[in-house]
Order: C-alpha cells, then structure tokens, then sequence
C-alpha cells in the first residue's frame, strides 16, 4: 500500500528536505502500529497530489488486476 501524503503549505518541513525521510518513516510506523499493515508513504509538495475537482482528492486507487 502506498500511502501519498501532501505536506502543509505553512510547513517548517518545506525548508528542510532533510527531515521529509525521517518523517516518512515515522508515518509508516504509525500506521503499522494503528492499523497493522505495511504501507509506503511518499512526502509531497503542497497542492502535489491531483484533485478530481475542486476541493476532492482521489482518496483509493485500485491497481489490482482485473479477471
């Protein structure tokens, strides 16, 4: 699972690239923790992930195969 995760736009984080790996990991682990699976997150900009339309962001995209 992939999680994809928009950073705030009034975020200190924005200046220091250098913390964005540490707090990935940190994401991953909550989850782990919370939910019990495995995921991957992946640090965005802000505005980064694509909105359908105005104010809605895609929330699940299903890659599995189809039969």
């Amino acid at each position: 699972v992939v999680v994809n995760v928009e950073i705030d736009a009034s975020s200190k984080l924005r200046n220091s690239p250098e913390a964005i790996p540490a707090l990935a990991k940190e994401l991953q682990h909550h989850i782990k923790s919370m939910i019990g699976i495995s995921t991957k997150v992946v640090i965005k900009n802000p505005y980064e992930i694509e909105r359908v339309s105005v104010g809605k962001a895609r929330r699940v995209i299903d890659r599995r195969p189809r039969e």
